[in-house]
């Protein structure tokens, strides 16, 4: 059965940080219940933890059920909505396939990349650099500077690595579509400096992934701002 979690007042970022086992709930020896095995959602959707409750979506009062993770992920619809130039060269500006709800966003733009290359078409989306350009004019070093993507999502913006290694799953969605907003933005790291820190960056990930995944799962106990089942009389 699942639990249900009330959030009665703006003190959510405390609840949060109880739920994802980043604190303890004041005055009380409680731990964690949320884990990779859970998950909390309201009205059948997933909540994303890993924003204030503002971002979330939530009110005061909202109702929240604490769930079992399904071990089968499930098929999610994404429609990428491109910039110009690149949406000239697709239907209605956009891409669109199915992905599994653990994958990451940023699994989603290379697999987009992929499939769209396998077609004969160039899409570039995770590798793009631009000239510097002084005065309206481009430098003569020939510099390329790194242009991240910046991903739109019901209005929520991701635009760091980390947003990136977020799955479909952790953002709520788990079946049904999505539709991802895509524009660029110029950073101040050079080409080179972002795709070496690319790189390491997703390559420690998959290796922290890799090491708690090795790692047996501990019990946890759960905290009062959780109602648990009564017992069954009969």
């Amino acid at each position: 059965m699942a639990t249900v979690v009330a959030i009665e007042s703006n003190a959510f970022a405390m609840d949060q940080a109880i739920l994802t086992g980043e604190s303890e709930s004041v005055g009380k020896d409680h731990t964690a219940v949320v884990n990779d095995e859970k998950a909390v959602l309201q009205d059948q959707k997933q909540v994303d933890l890993s924003v204030l409750w503002r971002q979330a979506g939530l009110i005061p009062g909202a109702k929240l059920e604490l769930v079992q993770k399904s071990n089968t992920p499930s098929a999610v619809s994404v429609a990428l909505q491109l910039p110009s130039p690149e949406s000239n060269a697709t239907p209605n500006g956009r891409v669109v396939d199915k992905f599994s709800s653990e994958s990451s966003l940023w699994k989603v733009l290379r697999q987009f990349e992929t499939r769209v290359s396998s077609q004969g078409k160039n899409l570039n989306l995770t590798a793009r650099g631009v000239a510097q350009t002084t005065a309206g004019g481009q430098t003569g070093s020939g510099q390329l500077f790194y242009e991240t993507p910046v991903l739109n999502i019901m209005g929520r913006e991701l635009a760091s690595f980390a947003d990136f290694q977020k799955t479909l799953s952790q953002l709520g969605y788990n079946s049904g579509s999505v539709l991802i907003r895509l524009s660029f933005r110029k950073t101040d790291k050079t080409l080179f400096e972002s795709m070496t820190e690319i790189s390491q960056f997703f390559a420690d990930v998959e290796a922290e992934e890799k090491e708690a995944a090795a790692v047996p799962a501990t019990t946890a106990t759960v905290p009062e701002t959780v109602a648990q089942p009564e017992p069954d009389s009969t």
